[in-house]
C-alpha cells in the first residue's frame, strides 16, 4: 500500500471525458480527466 504522506490520491474509477461526454474511466491521480479533439481539415 502507497504510503499517503508522499503519494497523491489515487482514484481508481476517474472519469475520462472527450468533448463533454464520458468515453470510459480508468486510475488516475486525478478525479477527471478531459480531452479536446478538434477536427481538422488538410489544406491543399
Amino acid at each position: 500500500m502507497p504510503k499517503s504522506e508522499i503519494h497523491p490520491k489515487w482514484y481508481p474509477d476517474a472519469k475520462v471525458i472527450c468533448n463533454g461526454e464520458v468515453v470510459m474511466t480508468t486510475g488516475s491521480t486525478q478525479p477527471e480527466l478531459q480531452l479536446y479533439i478538434i477536427k481538422y481539415h488538410k489544406i491543399k
